[in-house]
């Protein structure tokens, strides 16, 4: 039977929140506004919850703030790393590979980049791409939304060739620094995956129309864009029957719509478990 790894579920609900028109006002104040409003609410919704995750979550967030992903194991990511230069981009060293970023980013930023990437594919974390580094290797992966090349490297040894998709040029030069050790066996493709066909977009089942290898496993995490790139991949789906690891938590019915959608294709569904706070 088909497989797919969900990996990302909300169980707590998402709660709309004042918007600010003015745009100055909105972008000083409204996250912590935002914030403050969801956890409120957070705590009134599940007052009489008895689930661990949510209890821990609460309790996380009263002590240590709101954020995206509100459990202790996060706090061990809670340390510096030294940020280097070369030729204006900044770099990190993480097991051993260097990571870069666009020189329009602060050391600040930086840092947080990292530790949330890091701390997304804990064990632990709801958001993590895989269960077991073991149970995803094969010819071919396909990684769309890849920015920082974090994970590209952290899976480099589990496959053959591994393709990243990302849309956003900024990301152009820090990959191709990134991934220049790599470039026999990682190609950047700076294009949207979708549905649809032009100058800036491609599907899956085109770009990979004549692909000779065997393709295994597939990762998106695109704000919210699954659907359509499974839509314009469903041909690859049935000839290789890959792996899929997808993030559905961007809007409230994503991960019922991926599931249907998947479940008539013929793959089983599952999730990781905890939440994300949105």
């Amino acid at each position: 039977m088909r497989r797919i790894s969900i990996a990302i579920r909300t169980r707590i609900k998402k709660i709309k929140f004042v918007y600010i028109p003015y745009k100055w006002v909105y972008m000083i104040y409204t996250h912590k506004i935002r914030k403050s409003i969801n956890y409120y609410y957070l705590r009134h919704f599940y007052k009489n919850s008895s689930d661990e995750d949510i209890l821990e979550a609460i309790d996380f967030m009263k002590k240590d703030g709101v954020d995206m992903i509100p459990f202790n194991f996060t706090k061990k990511y809670n340390v510096n790393f030294n940020i280097m230069y070369n030729n204006d981009y900044p770099y990190v060293i993480i097991n051993g590979k260097s990571i870069y970023f666009p020189k329009e980013f602060s050391e600040e930023v930086i840092i947080d980049s990292v530790r949330r990437a890091l701390l997304e594919q804990d064990r632990e974390s709801p958001h993590k791409y895989i269960e077991e580094r073991s149970q995803v290797r094969g010819d071919t992966a396909i990684l769309i939304g890849g920015s920082d090349g974090i994970f590209a490297l952290e899976i480099v040894d589990s496959f053959r060739k591994i393709y990243i998709f990302d849309s956003d040029p900024i990301w152009n030069i820090p990959l191709s620094f990134t991934l220049k050790p790599f470039k026999k066996k990682i190609t950047y493709i700076n294009k949207f995956v979708s549905d649809k066909i032009s100058d800036n977009s491609t599907t899956l089942d085109y770009y990979f129309k004549d692909y000779k290898g065997s393709i295994d496993f597939i990762q998106h995490d695109t704000e919210g864009h699954s659907i359509s790139i499974l839509r314009g991949s469903e041909r690859l789906l049935k000839l290789f029957n890959p792996h899929l690891a997808i993030a559905c938590y961007h809007y409230e019915q994503e991960a019922t719509l991926l599931k249907d959608y998947l479940s008539n294709l013929g793959y089983s569904c599952s999730f990781s478990d905890k939440f994300v706070f949105m």
